[in-house]
């Protein structure tokens, strides 16, 4: 008699621990953990790879028991009474019950393996959509609020447009009293221009009145010079007294000159502060009259609108940088999305999903062998 493993009994063993498995994988369907995965587990998954198709090989050991010899593992040789042959089936059996504990032991570790990974998956599941809800509420928040700055904004530049259509009569006589008080102005200018240009007249009439005196001055002394030789030393010494003479009066003409280009350039920086002055006078004047006879509130008005000015280059600042920064979001989650690190199902069962081609017999192997390489000296 032989006992081996293609035996009605091992058959009958491995199809019990099939069908055990095949129970188990089918109880998982109706577990909570694996309906909250929501498919991702195959509940009909083939566990065949793992499954034991032959028993262990044991060790051959002689047992003596009464008349009885045999090997475990191996065939009967020898007859045996009827006892020993009720204690072989009992060794046989606690045997089986000891293999099937074993199988258990090592299903129960794998399924508690699979749990872990399953409750981490989960985890990691709940926490992608925590952040992508709270990414995805954060950009509606700020999209409403953009929406809202800008309908603010353009309320008051409608506001402010209606404004400038109902004081632009205002405005407009302003300016033409303004015209009229600057033609004012301009016709004392004028008037004192034509002022300083007819005392500049005079003092160039003087100019050219000096200019023929040395004119004759050098007439005389030309005419000495033509009678030297008559009267030469009498005349070269009324020569000589007329030219330091006209020596003194160029000198003199010259400071009479420097003197007065200095009256003039004087006269002349005078009349124009003056002219300035009155012209800032008549400005103010003109400014605080027209702010008088405006109205508080037109004045309150005008500088509410140059606060309304800066307030709107503020918010205009902001918008851009809130959409620069809704643009960067945008492409991180574009990112995260390609990145494989972010495919849980990847991570968490990469032998489920493998990134390499299985070699094939008809391949080409090209062995990639590191080796040393001298360095350059």
């Amino acid at each position: 008699m032989t006992e081996k493993n293609d035996s009605p009994k091992g058959r009958a063993i491995s199809s019990k621990s099939g069908k055990s498995i095949k129970k188990k994988s089918i109880g998982l369907e109706h577990d909570a953990l694996f309906k909250q995965i929501g498919g991702h587990l195959d509940a009909n998954f083939d566990y065949s790879q793992w499954q034991r198709t032959q028993k262990p090989v044991k060790k051959q050991s002689t047992v003596r028991i009464g008349q009885l010899d045999f090997q475990l593992g191996s065939e009967v040789t020898v007859s045996a009474p009827a006892g020993s042959i009720k204690k072989k089936k009992e060794i046989t059996r606690r045997c089986s019950k000891l293999e099937k504990k074993v199988e258990d032991t090592d299903k129960a570790e794998r399924i508690n393996v699979l749990k872990l990974r399953i409750t981490a998956t989960l985890k990691a599941i709940n926490d992608q959509k925590k952040r992508f809800a709270f990414l995805k509420n954060e950009n509606r928040r700020l999209v409403s609020k953009i929406k809202g700055d800008e309908k603010g904004t353009y309320d008051e530049v409608r506001d402010l447009l209606r404004k400038y259509d109902k004081f632009k009569t205002g405005v407009s006589c302003l300016n033409s009293k303004f015209q009229d008080e600057y033609e004012i102005v301009q016709s004392d200018y004028f008037k004192a221009k034509e002022e300083g240009a007819a005392e500049i007249k005079i003092l160039q009439e003087k100019v050219d009145r000096l200019d023929i005196e040395v004119v004759a001055s050098q007439k005389s002394l030309h005419d000495l010079h033509s009678y030297k030789d008559k009267e030469y030393p009498l005349k070269a010494f009324r020569i000589s007294q007329l030219q330091s003479e006209l020596e003194s009066l160029y000198a003199s003409n010259e400071e009479e000159e420097r003197d007065l280009s200095n009256i003039i350039d004087k006269e002349l920086d005078t009349r124009l502060k003056e002219h300035e002055k009155k012209e800032r006078h008549l400005a103010d004047d003109i400014s605080d009259t027209l702010l008088a006879q405006m109205h508080p509130n037109l004045v309150d008005m005008a500088k509410q609108n140059c606060y309304m000015k800066l307030e709107i280059e503020k918010q205009i600042g902001e918008k851009s940088y809130l959409e620069d920064d809704i643009n960067q979001l945008q492409e991180e989650i574009k990112e995260l999305v390609k990145n494989p690190k972010c495919n849980i199902r990847l991570q968490m069962f990469p032998e489920f999903f493998p990134t390499k081609e299985k070699c094939t017999p008809d391949m080409d192997v090209v062995l990639d062998i590191p080796t040393e390489k001298w360095l350059p000296v």
